[in-house]
This record gives C-alpha cells, structure tokens and sequence, in this order.
C-alpha cells in the first residue's frame, strides 16, 4: 500500500502490485476540485493513475450566472519538459446548472442506451489532468470528479 495525494492535503491509500508499485483503483472515485464559485479558468492537480485506461470525468455545475459557460479538458504532461498539453476539449460548453460525464477510454463509441455527455476515444496518459476553461467572467458554482477505469 501507498498513498496517492488526491487534492490540497487529501491522501487515499492505494494498493500495489508485488513490488509496490500503485495499480489502477478502478472506478474509485477522485475528488478533482471540490464544489465551489469559480470565476476563472482552472486546472486540478495532475494525477497518475498507472494501470489504468481510461477515466469518467463528472463536472456537476449547481450554479450558473453568465452564458460564456464552462468547458471541460483533458490533458496530459509532457514528462521531460513538464508542459501540458490539451488532447481533448468538450464540444459543448456548460451554461445551465446540471450534471455532464465524459468517458474517455480507448476504442470507446456512443451508442443505444449511452448517457454521457460526450463519450471520447481515448487512452488515459500516465500523468493527466481536467482543466475547466472558462468562457467568460460569470460566476459558476461547480465540482470536477474522475472515476480511473481498468
């Protein structure tokens, strides 16, 4: 067992393989940013989650006030230079108070019976990371989870 730094001093212990080293929790839930008025764009804490393939992201909006609205990221870090990179952005921005899941995962398609909001085909990076951009000054009330799937 290790333990993963999850946000700001929060800490959850994660099993390991034989050697120590950190396996995919898959589906246990990440606290990315908690709910709070937000004004600016912002980006969580980098993650690493080894072992894992891909990742539900939910941005769950319970107060909007402007129209520029709030748009969901993904993106990975550059091992060497340390730089992000965004490989993924919503096609749709978030203007109204509601709940909005992202699937990205390799080989991933919508279909029948699907229900996220945008379902992407993707693989998780090693080391990634949501950030929330923003399309204006208004104030959004929001909180971003992930939930690493195997």
């Amino acid at each position: 067992m290790h333990k993963e730094l999850l946000y700001q001093g929060q800490w959850r212990e994660q099993a390991g393989d034989s050697l120590g080293n950190p396996v995919c929790g898959g589906n246990t839930p990440i606290t990315l940013l908690p709910l709070a008025a937000r004004t600016a764009a912002i980006a969580t804490p980098g993650q690493s989650t080894p072992g894992c393939r891909g990742v539900t992201v939910v941005v769950n909006v319970t107060a909007a006030s402007g129209t520029g609205g709030l748009t969901a990221q993904y993106q990975v870090q550059d091992p060497v230079s340390g730089s992000w990179k965004t490989l993924w952005a919503a096609t749709a921005a978030l203007t109204a108070p509601g709940l909005a899941m992202y699937l990205l995962y390799p080989g991933a398609a919508s279909g029948a019976g699907i229900s996220y909001t945008q379902v992407v085909s993707v693989p998780l990076s090693f080391n990634w990371r949501v950030n929330i951009a923003v399309g204006d000054a208004s104030s959004y009330t929001y909180s971003v989870s992930a939930y690493p799937m195997l």
